[in-house]
């Protein structure tokens, strides 16, 4: 095992992955919008790579699109579910809107001193 704690004898290597980082950043951004969120899914996926890098020989593109699709599937689900939590437990404002205040036909009554 080397400091990454991959396999020596694996038949990928670092090196030989690092070859496509231009086509996962690329397909990253085809994916995902936010330039920050391409920054984290690309990290995702070159951690997912060091620490459980393909089985087998074959070329390691297809392998890293599909550990990349997962992760954007993974965000946007993580994403998705955060926003209904969120919104579940929002507890509604108990001020009235601006639109209710000036509503044509309510009154405001001021005292007098």
């Amino acid at each position: 095992m080397n400091a990454t704690g991959a396999d020596h004898d694996h038949p990928t290597d670092a090196s030989a992955l690092l070859v496509h980082a231009d086509f996962v950043r690329q397909l990253a951004r085809g994916l995902l919008s936010d330039p920050a969120g391409v920054d984290d899914v690309v990290q995702e996926t070159w951690m997912a790579a060091l620490t459980h890098p393909p089985r087998d020989a074959s070329p390691p593109r297809g392998w890293l699109a599909t550990v990349l699709k997962n992760r954007v599937r993974e965000r946007h689900r993580r994403s998705t579910n955060r926003a209904r939590r969120e919104e579940a437990s929002a507890v509604p404002e108990g001020v009235p809107s601006t639109a209710e205040i000036g509503a044509p036909g309510r009154r405001c009554s001021r005292r007098s001193p």
